[in-house]
């Protein structure tokens, strides 16, 4: 490449074989079961099926006590006091790992429509109080409209949330 560049022939020629030499070593069976082993241990973030049954808790990245794994709100603000982790957001009307592939189809049209509501504000909003520890929900209040993205702040045992709505609602004493 660095002799002619990109265009030359030479260049094209190499290119192709170098191609071709690495589908050929990806074939080998070898390699494909060490393949095949990569993926059942680190399952792409869109095979949903293969991601719910991948086990992180091992991660070094984090580490957790609880999972909610079909949470019914889209988390858009979050915020923790103390132990208890505050969540708000629109409701999440739609399981989108069953309809992965076909979001075009016709009769999934009014569960898309629906969703989109619920994103847009139209169906109001959810506010969920969960004990960082186990994970139990201690509250679920429901909400006139949904929370601008970030929109929380804690202080003081207080509650602040902006809405989309333009309200500024308090929750405290």
């Amino acid at each position: 490449k660095r002799k002619y560049g990109n265009k030359h022939p030479e260049s094209k020629k190499a290119n192709l074989a170098f191609t071709d030499y690495r589908t050929k070593i990806k074939q080998l069976p070898a390699n494909k079961a060490k393949d095949a082993e990569h993926k059942s241990q680190n399952p792409n973030i869109a095979d949903w099926k293969a991601s719910v049954k991948f086990d992180d808790s091992k991660s070094v990245l984090y580490k957790y006590n609880w999972l909610e794994l079909d949470p019914k709100i889209m988390v858009r603000a979050i915020a923790l006091a103390g132990e208890t982790l505050i969540t708000a957001g629109p409701a999440d009307t739609l399981d989108e790992a069953s309809l992965y592939g076909k979001f075009n189809a016709p009769e999934n049209q009014p569960k898309l429509l629906e969703q989109e509501a619920a994103f847009n504000g139209e169906r109001g909003g959810h506010m969920w109080l969960m004990d960082t520890k186990t994970g139990k929900h201690l509250a679920e209040l429901e909400l006139n409209s949904v929370p601008v993205f970030d929109g929380m702040a804690v202080t003081n045992g207080n509650i602040l949330l902006s809405q989309k709505n333009g309200e500024l609602v308090f929750f405290g004493e």
